[in-house]
């Protein structure tokens, strides 16, 4: 990041049982922070492990980073993919001011692979490409051997 970029980080999580009442969201700081604290945004995210695994719903967190103000260039979003199809149109959809999305797959399979080989797509990966594609963006599979790096 170049000094005169801010960030924000939004966290998005559904817990057990479904339903809207179990959808997650927060933002790491109350508005933009500038470059300085990338560090920090980043150990945010590093301290919040959740142990519990539902269907994500990304669109509250995806609509709340694009009504920010100023509207963002590029969003990053970081997720498995596995939520359902529909997020796919609703994004490019909503994305009005037409912010790159740069899509980073986290998927516990990818995530164990030390090979350094291409990774073969999945279900979730598949649906992160095509926000990727849809939004002037790139995807990218994250895999153990990029953690490594």
């Amino acid at each position: 990041m170049r000094p005169s970029q801010s960030f924000n980080v939004i966290l998005f999580y559904s817990t057990q049982g479904g339903g809207a009442s179990s959808i997650k969201r927060r933002a790491s700081v109350p508005s933009w922070s500038r470059y300085g604290r990338v560090a920090e945004g980043v150990l945010r995210l590093d301290r919040h492990k959740s142990t519990e695994r539902a269907k994500t719903e990304p669109m509250p967190a995806i609509k709340r980073a694009l009504s920010m103000s100023p509207a963002p260039e590029a969003i990053f979003f970081l997720s498995d993919g596995y939520f359902d199809d529909s997020v796919v149109s609703e994004i490019t959809q909503v994305n009005a001011r037409r912010a790159q999305f740069m899509c980073l797959v986290f998927d516990e399979q990818y995530l164990t692979d030390a090979s350094g080989l291409a990774a073969p797509e999945k279900e979730g990966s598949q649906r992160m490409r095509r926000i990727a594609d849809a939004n002037r963006g790139d995807c990218k599979i994250v895999t153990a051997k990029d953690l490594a790096k």
